[in-house]
């Protein structure tokens, strides 16, 4: 962790663990998470209850608060909060008057504080005990722990028995490749083979997998990335037989279609522009695949039990 951030948040009162910290700040429970790399390198989970009817008006007055690179959303346990800046010196130099207006909204809003179970509102018991969740430590009651993990279970066995709809999945991933296939077009042609094609077609892949009926699983990452891939290089395939029928005749060809084609293979610089378009799609299509199958993953994770 940044020695400024750990120095900053151990005055608060965290006790600091590598990249995590915990404790609490104005009576809420409160985890630290930094993350040098991301979108919101550090972020705050408050444990609290709020009924879902507050929870927008929270959201709402936090957005209003128009402060730069401040991202707000509820889990099932309390508020998150992901925060950012040019430099960590800046953050940290108006993080006071952030972290006092969100926890003082907390408060107006009857958020309630440590005592009570993020889960349920109730009071916590004697035997409420400190789970580890998804990095963070939060404190619940074992008794609401155990209904939410008989509702996960049930949630999971569902979803196991739910049909997987491949075919339908797999339209829904051919769409979106064809939609990634003529943005690489358009592309092309304006002298360009980018990743972006990649990010669309399987963005928009996986999308239409799942608005079709298919089971968001490892094959609609698999569908989605083989697709991709097959698409946007028949793509370029079908561009050079095209180009390949308009250069027959300047290079001596008398031959049509696929035999054009073939025929400018023979031909050194048409076959080294195929052969350099076709790796150079591979390794952008690739690098593509590569950054959205891991936020994929992340997508299709299922809730785990409450350990």
């Amino acid at each position: 962790m940044n020695k400024k951030i750990k120095e900053y948040f151990t005055n608060k009162g965290l006790t600091i663990n590598k990249e995590t910290g915990y404790g609490v700040i104005k009576g809420y429970e409160t985890n630290l998470i930094c993350m040098p790399y991301s979108q919101a390198p550090v972020m705050l989970h408050i444990s609290t209850y709020v009924t879902d009817e507050v929870k927008p008006k929270i959201i709402s007055v936090i957005n209003n608060m128009n402060v730069k690179m401040l991202n707000a959303s509820f889990t099932p346990y309390g508020l998150l909060i992901g925060l950012n800046d040019i430099t960590i010196k800046k953050l940290l130099n108006r993080l006071d008057n952030i972290l006092d207006s969100i926890y003082a909204i907390l408060i107006d809003y009857e958020a309630l504080p440590k005592e009570y179970c993020p889960l349920c509102g109730g009071i916590l018991k004697e035997n409420a005990k400190t789970y580890n969740i998804e990095g963070m430590s939060i404190m619940l009651d074992p008794d609401c722990v155990e209904k939410v993990n008989l509702a996960i279970e049930q949630e999971n066995k569902d979803f196991e028995k739910a049909p997987n709809n491949y075919l339908r999945g797999f339209l829904g991933t051919l769409v979106g490749a064809i939609v990634g296939a003529m943005s690489f077009i358009v592309l092309y042609m304006m002298g360009f083979i980018s990743a972006i094609s990649a990010f669309v077609s399987i963005l928009l892949g996986a999308y239409l997998y799942k608005k079709l009926g298919g089971k968001p699983n490892k094959m609609m990452i698999v569908f989605t990335a083989v697709t991709t891939l097959v698409v946007l290089l028949l793509t370029v395939f079908v561009l050079y037989i095209v180009a390949a029928k308009g250069l027959v005749t300047e290079n001596g060809f008398t031959s049509t279609g696929f035999k054009a084609f073939t025929d400018m293979m023979t031909v050194k610089e048409f076959k080294s522009g195929f052969t350099r378009d076709m790796l150079m799609t591979v390794l952008f299509t690739l690098v593509g695949i590569f950054y959205q199958v891991i936020d994929m993953a992340k997508s299709i994770k299922r809730t785990e039990k409450i350990k």
